[in-house]
């Protein structure tokens, strides 16, 4: 059982980047007024969300319309240090 976590973190690999696939965020960033009403914010759900920086695409998104503060986002991720990772919110110049 002590294996479980570091066999998932060799197996899985985390695939993110900001704004990964271009089309789609400026899709939902054109959409993003829709998509809030009628509580002026959105509940996301990353799952699987890696480092987070897809999620963090979609806050910023959502901040540039001023609907970051009545929105909830959340990630998760199987891989515990992904996850400490995505907290953290910390990333290098070239991401």
């Amino acid at each position: 059982p002590e294996l479980i976590q570091a066999a998932a973190n060799v197996l899985l690999i985390g695939v993110t980047s900001f704004f990964r696939d271009p089309a789609v965020f400026q899709d939902l960033g054109r959409l993003l007024p829709q998509l809030s009403q009628p509580r002026g914010g959105i509940y996301a759900w990353s799952a699987g969300c890696s480092d987070g920086a897809e999620l963090y695409s979609l806050g910023i998104l959502l901040a540039e319309q001023e609907l970051l503060e009545r929105s909830y986002l959340l990630g998760t991720d199987c891989r515990s240090d992904a996850i400490v990772q995505a907290r953290a919110g910390i990333f290098g110049e070239a991401e």
